[in-house]
């Protein structure tokens, strides 16, 4: 599934539901571009609509399970991968806030401001070209940072930056210098700079 649209507004929320995986990339066009790919036919219904202020993407996946899995310290069901994945493609300087669950996320660096407020997962980061701030309950961040300003903090998660433990809340300041921003529970940073 692709989906495009131009638009001029400067933010773009993205709400995801069921899916395992969303890349966030830098568009070339002024297009807003979503590209979806759904490997086991579980249909997923989006929505994709824009006013000149705001463009909203919701990607959410139907996925009925007849026998779930609980977890059996709280009784929660799991729910199983769904093999959805998501590409979306956004034009520099927009404020992007991205929500979700359970999801796995990976992006080269956002010209511009990136929010990413998420339950549990991977956040993969090549490079912080903008503002990223990271709001997770648990899971990891991994980010490659080069000259930029940090601020981590994590209750009970581990930080480490080149495979050093930094205490938390860790913190660089940079002036007028790229930032990442990483707020948690449980979740561990690992940062590598070149």
């Amino acid at each position: 599934i692709i989906k495009t649209v131009e638009s001029d507004a400067p933010y773009v929320e993205i709400k995801t539901d069921g899916i395992d995986n969303l890349v966030i990339e830098e568009s070339n066009s002024n297009e807003l571009e979503m590209i979806i790919s759904d490997a086991d036919g579980l249909g997923v219904l989006e929505d994709f609509s824009c006013n000149d202020y705001n463009c909203v993407l919701s990607i959410k996946t139907e996925l009925k399970i007849d026998n779930p899995i609980t977890n059996k310290i709280n009784q929660f069901p799991i729910a199983p991968p769904s093999n959805v994945s998501a590409v979306v493609k956004i034009p520099k300087g927009k404020k992007v806030t991205v929500f979700g669950e359970m999801i796995d996320i990976q992006t080269d660096g956002y010209d511009g401001i990136l929010r990413i407020l998420i339950d549990k997962g991977n956040v993969r980061i090549k490079g912080i070209k903008g503002i990223t701030e990271v709001d997770l309950f648990a899971g990891t961040v991994y980010a490659s940072v080069d000259q930029n300003a940090l601020d981590i903090k994590t209750r009970k998660g581990r930080i480490s930056m080149n495979e050093e433990i930094q205490k938390s809340p860790f913190r660089k300041k940079i002036k007028k210098a790229h930032k990442l921003v990483v707020k948690s529970i449980n979740a561990n940073v690992v940062l590598t700079e070149q």
